[in-house]
């Protein structure tokens, strides 16, 4: 993931997409997964979104940066069709990294190390990374060969590939794993399919390290991956994020917990607008952005990046938490009745990370024997109307009032990233947004 999100990452740009990975499990008759991700990206001056990361650079010189990021890890025990070596075993969960990373890129390519710490408890250990990579242009396709080389420490090698002693069953002898060095060689391209989507595909190639590929639960050979997806391009725009132009988006809003059988789908239909009357829970919330886009293409379509916060009311059911969000935003406000009342209809997506996760998926998820995760997709759809124009203030024009829906899911246990859930939440709320 480290080499793909640099190869989509373009000073300026954002984008989404969606990646599929193909790859033989590292578990031991774990066999051949599927991995669905979603891309995000958001490269400007001093912040990037890279999908699994996110965080700040800084540039000394043209060709040497430095970043801090917080990371998501990928290394979690299969949800679903468990294999048989691990089976009576502890889940093993994803983690996230804080870390840093040094770039030096030269003509045609880059040199890089990195290292993250495990900072969420998880396995508590830490990992370094050096890598090279080099771009060549064959027509329309860039190509970018990929070596790399990853120490693990023994904690994390401990606790993805460790077998506690009391798991420990005939054929699964307890086993402790030292510290190991990883490599992986590889080949990305892309190539645009239109004005705006470009096509990507990969291959990899992993070796473990001795001590991951002597654990019992292991599939000691080498690891192939095939990567195929496509990111749709808003086009390198100026970092309006940082340079300051164009008004600072506020919103504010407070909500409740749907009802389980109101989920998105019907939500969004104005099918459902039940609230969960049994084990109500709430939420309060900021987000603020900016516009880095204006009239898509000609149309009047909005692309607005935002970052936010939200405040779970989650007692007496366990304690109150914290949810970041960090998000994409359409927002279409060309319907016919615009020039007297001014209507949007906005969808955002990005990620959102929550501590501890919200009780409404706990419980949820508890029900069906599925597991919960702290990170997990983030959609936002809303539908508002300007405020000025309902009460006949011009002044007031660009103060909408609308109503939301704060939406987290794992996509369907598809994907590694979003920890392989499969559910989620959804909170209906009421918002009054302005912009300054």
């Amino acid at each position: 993931m480290e080499t793909l999100s640099d190869l989509l990452a373009v000073p300026g740009s954002a984008g989404l997409g969606v990646l599929t990975e193909f790859d033989r499990s590292p578990y031991r008759g774990g066999g051949t997964r599927r991995d669905l991700t979603p891309l995000y990206i958001y490269e400007g001056e001093r912040v990037f979104l890279r999908t699994d990361r996110v965080g700040l650079k800084f540039q000394a010189a043209p060709e040497h940066t430095l970043e801090l990021f917080a990371r998501r890890r990928f290394d979690a025990f299969p949800a679903d069709e468990v294999p048989q070596a691990l089976a009576g075993m502890e889940r093993r969960a994803n983690g996230l990294d804080l870390g840093v990373a040094w770039r030096w890129r030269f003509a045609g390519g880059q040199f890089y190390a990195l290292a993250g710490n495990d900072a969420s408890g998880t396995s508590d250990g830490w990992d370094a990374t050096v890598g090279i990579n080099t771009r060549h242009q064959w027509g329309p396709v860039t190509l970018e060969p990929v070596l790399t080389a990853t120490y693990r420490s023994a904690r994390i090698n401990n606790y993805y590939f460790g077998v506690r002693p009391q798991e420990a069953r005939p054929g699964r002898p307890a086993y402790q794993p030292g510290w190991g060095l990883d490599v992986t060689a590889g080949l990305f391209a892309t190539t645009p399919l239109s004005e705006r989507w470009r096509g990507i595909a990969g291959i990899t190639a992993t070796r473990y390290s001795e001590a991951v590929r002597e654990s019992p639960v292991a599939d000691a050979r080498v690891q192939p991956s095939l990567y195929l997806g496509a990111v749709y391009d808003f086009g390198a725009q100026k970092a309006r994020w940082e340079g300051g132009e164009g008004p600072l988006i506020v919103r504010v809003f407070h909500g409740a917990a749907s009802d389980d059988g109101c989920h998105l789908a019907r939500i969004i239909s104005l099918q459902c607008f039940r609230f969960n009357s049994r084990y109500p829970t709430e939420v309060t919330g900021l987000h603020v952005g900016k516009t880095f886009i204006e009239g898509l293409a000609g149309w009047p379509l909005d692309m607005i990046g935002m970052v936010g916060v939200v405040h779970h009311n989650d007692r007496p059911y366990q304690r109150n938490g914290i949810e970041v969000n960090a998000f994409m935003k359409a927002v279409y406000y060309g319907f016919p009745w615009r020039n007297r009342v001014k209507t949007r209809l906005g969808l955002g997506m990005g990620l959102s990370v929550t501590d501890p996760v919200p009780y409404d998926e706990v419980r949820s998820q508890a029900e069906r024997n599925r597991p919960v995760s702290r990170v997990l997709n983030y959609l936002d759809p809303t539908l508002d109307v300007s405020l000025g124009d309902l009460v006949g203030k011009r002044e007031w024009r660009d103060t909408f009032v609308g109503i939301g829906v704060s939406h987290r899911s794992g996509i369907f246990a598809m994907s590694r990233l979003l920890g392989s859930v499969n559910g989620g939440s959804n909170y209906i709320h009421l918002y009054l947004e302005r912009a300054f």
